[in-house]
């Protein structure tokens, strides 16, 4: 396993020109995309992306400081921060998490559910003691246009540039290949779910569960490259996921930055009352509000959390098998549910009886896929093998990517980016970033 070298004593020093670097970079490369199309009408939205973050940052940490409002209150008010997303999508301000549609057409919304959820987790941990400096944390655009939360950053200045470009670098190509060869191949195929039956919306559960994967793992490896090799520690937001034997092992691996913020907000709090149980259930319904509030997040959330407690249950008994056999169809079953536009159509699929008819369409269906998506449906799948198959040697163990970290492997990665990435960067599309 490999050991982190970050050192937490090290003061915070630097993320300031870190943050404009970042900011630098972005506008420059929107203004020569501006100036290339001969239309800089839009550049006015790329700095609103940027300053309403902060300026949100600035005003919510400098309230918290003032001693205006008491422990009570400062924790009442992470809370509204928190639930402040699941208020704007049930009044139609910003649109549903489901992975299929991200993008707000309101530029003052950009990345509004990620800088947010940062935020209520900063008020409620650090409280009056928040600092300042923690804007350039919770603002940066590499997080906000990508999905990972700013909960926790640590400065690598300590680190010379090359031992830093030695250690990231495997992570940044291990993103690109997840992003753009996996992600954007499985893309095409996400088009399934508008056969609205019971076969094709099983296929779409695992197709999408492999596309939400590789592409938000993807994006977050990319960034946690970046940051680390400019000089920022930021969370590694999955762990191969897929290395695990049961739900309770997936979620130790899944959108990592989150589930810390959960656990903070809700399950601790919960559980010291109440107990496990609704711990387990509170925390899954409020991550379902935090997608958004429909009821089909709704359903998932109740889902998850029944199979958790349920598992948590078999694993007591020593029934790990069990535990095992229900958590490939909970993961299959829940992201179908994540993914379908809307309740109806969800009413629509599982009233549905499935046929033979159906099946035969939907294997066609798969057949005529593109044979990039093909290519990276078979590339995906044997991921997840390799992920679960041999999660107890020695280079699957650490569950950081070592595997894909090695030297021959990286050769096929780079390979296979060459190959692939040709005419896709164009088509790039965050899962579940910039909302």
């Amino acid at each position: 396993m490999d050991k982190s070298p970050v050192i937490r004593g090290v003061p915070r020093f630097g993320f300031a020109s870190q943050f404009a670097l970042v900011v630098f970079a972005g506008l420059a490369l929107a203004t020569l995309s501006a100036l290339s199309n001969r239309s800089t009408s839009a550049l006015w939205i790329d700095v609103v992306h940027v300053a309403m973050p902060a300026l949100a940052s600035v005003l919510v940490i400098g309230l918290v400081r003032s001693g205006v409002l008491p422990q009570l209150a400062i924790r009442t008010f992470a809370y509204l921060i928190f639930f402040s997303v699941a208020a704007l999508t049930a009044t139609g301000f910003m649109s549903v998490m489901n992975g299929l549609a991200v993008s707000s057409p309101n530029p003052f919304l950009y990345g509004y559910s990620f800088y947010s959820a940062s935020l209520a987790y900063l008020v409620l941990m650090e409280g009056r003691s928040a600092s300042f400096i923690r804007t350039f944390d919770i603002a940066n655009p590499l997080m906000l246009a990508t999905g990972p939360l700013a909960i926790s950053v640590a400065s690598m200045r300590h680190w010379s540039l090359r031992g830093r470009l030695n250690y990231f670098f495997p992570f940044l190509i291990i993103g690109v290949f997840f992003f753009i060869v996996l992600g954007l191949g499985l893309a095409p195929a996400l088009a399934i779910n508008e056969q609205l039956n019971l076969v094709s919306g099983l296929l779409f559960g695992i197709v999408f569960e492999l596309f939400i994967y590789v592409n938000f793992a993807g994006l977050s490896l990319i960034v946690y490259a970046v940051a680390g090799i400019i000089g920022m520690r930021v969370p590694l937001n999955f762990k191969q996921p897929f290395s695990a034997a049961n739900i309770l092992d997936f979620w130790k691996g899944w959108h990592l930055s989150l589930s810390a913020l959960l656990k903070e907000l809700f399950y601790k709090p919960v559980r010291a009352r109440w107990g496990t149980f609704a711990a387990v259930m509170v925390t899954y319904l409020a991550s379902a509000s935090w997608h958004g509030m429909t009821v089909n997040f709704a359903i998932w959330g109740f889902l998850h959390g029944a199979i958790f407690v349920g598992s948590i249950a078999l694993l007591k008994r020593k029934h790990a098998f069990w535990a095992f056999v229900i958590f490939p169809p909970t993961v299959v079953v829940a992201r179908m549910i994540f993914g379908t536009p809307s309740f109806d159509s969800l009413v629509t699929i599982m009233n549905h009886v499935p046929t033979l008819a159906e099946a035969t369409i939907a294997t066609q269906t798969v057949i005529e896929w593109p044979t990039g998506t093909l290519i990276a449906l078979v590339l995906s799948v044997a991921l997840v093998f390799v992920e679960f198959a041999f999660r107890k040697t020695r280079l699957l163990l650490g569950r950081n990517y070592k595997f894909l970290r090695v030297r021959v492997t990286q050769v096929f990665l780079m390979a296979a980016i060459i190959m692939f990435a040709s005419g896709r960067i164009g088509d790039v599309i965050a899962a579940y970033g910039q909302r």
